[in-house]
């Protein structure tokens, strides 16, 4: 599937990371879809969430990691929020990395599911798009 069979997925503006939807537009990209458990998923895929040990960091702090959610979860770097937790099938955004994903959007219901109810199933919708931090600055990690 092409990105542009899926426009809603970048025109809605609730994607939160800065993303350039343009320049990934021109890259045409793939986009493949997964149906898998919370779980496994959190054990692939990272939220855009950067530690400097433990403390909170961002994408442009040279010591900060990017950890999975799996990892964010059993080591309590972040904060629980509950009422994050969906009541209906969740579906994921997510952008490849040459190991795992980088998650685009539902980071905090994600994490409550993960800790809470990881048997729980999740549709991954991966864009599988060029490593450019100038399409997503995050990026620069992996590129």
């Amino acid at each position: 599937m092409r990105l542009s069979h899926l426009p809603q997925l970048l025109t809605t503006g609730e994607i939160r990371v800065q993303l350039d939807r343009e320049r990934l537009a021109e890259s045409d990209p793939l986009i493949t879809t997964e149906v898998t458990s919370v779980g496994d998923a959190a054990r692939r895929i990272s939220p855009p969430w950067f530690f400097n040990g433990t403390e909170f960091s961002s994408y442009g702090d040279p010591g900060a990691t990017c950890h999975t959610m799996a990892h964010v979860v059993e080591n309590e770097l972040y904060p629980l929020k509950r009422n994050e937790i969906p009541d209906y099938l969740m579906a994921l955004l997510a952008y490849r990395l040459p190991e795992g994903a980088l998650l685009l959007d539902g980071n905090h219901r994600f994490h409550a599911l993960t800790d809470l109810a990881p048997e729980s199933p999740v549709v991954i919708i991966t864009i599988e798009g060029p490593l450019d931090p100038a399409v997503l600055p995050d990026l620069g990690r992996w590129s």
